[in-house]
């Protein structure tokens, strides 16, 4: 996956079986892995609930069974 005609120029990286090319400019390095990363983290979805109204819920339901 390394191009050694062309090393300054393009320097090619390979993570989970996708190979990505990067310019010699560090900002664009930096944005395209980010919106690499970015892709593939988990992100949440519009079926999976938010934390925080459920732990509201648990408090209230404490203090109500606590009084």
């Amino acid at each position: 996956m390394f191009n050694e005609k062309n090393t300054s120029a393009a320097v090619r990286s390979q993570y989970s079986g996708v190979s990505i090319q990067y310019s010699g400019d560090r900002r664009l390095r930096d944005r395209r892995l980010r919106d690499y990363f970015y892709l593939f983290s988990p992100h949440p979805t519009p079926h999976t609930p938010h934390p925080t109204p459920q732990l509201n819920y648990l408090i209230c339901v404490m203090m109500i069974v606590l009084g």
